[in-house]
């Protein structure tokens, strides 16, 4: 199941990227891109906790804590790594693009 997660997740990458051209088409693969990531997350999260629940199924909500628990220091450790490439003067990754920059205007 988590392969299929995997390849979810990098066909709404693709996806994603074609939002970039922006117009219609680009707001239309944002939004596709964008629910098919959700779908892949959710569904990789639950596969997960049923792995996790099948270890002890008397430790469930001990286990799910510590799943849960996991997850989210990893996606904030991953939001705050998200920032340092951007951490110089002008910004993150929308300073960089043409399109957002503050220079552009």
């Amino acid at each position: 199941m988590n392969a299929v997660c995997l390849a979810a997740v990098l066909v709404s990458a693709a996806i994603l990227a074609v939002g970039a051209r922006g117009g219609t088409p680009g707001l239309a693969a944002l939004i596709l891109g964008t629910l098919l990531l959700d779908v892949a997350m959710q569904s990789g999260m639950v596969a997960n906790q049923a792995r996790v629940h099948a270890l002890r199924p008397d430790a469930r909500s001990r286990l799910n804590a510590a799943y849960m628990a996991c997850a989210y220091l990893a996606g904030s450790a991953g939001s705050w790594l998200g920032r340092v490439p951007g951490a110089g003067p002008g910004g993150g990754a929308c300073a960089r693009s043409p399109r957002f920059s503050p220079r552009s205007r």
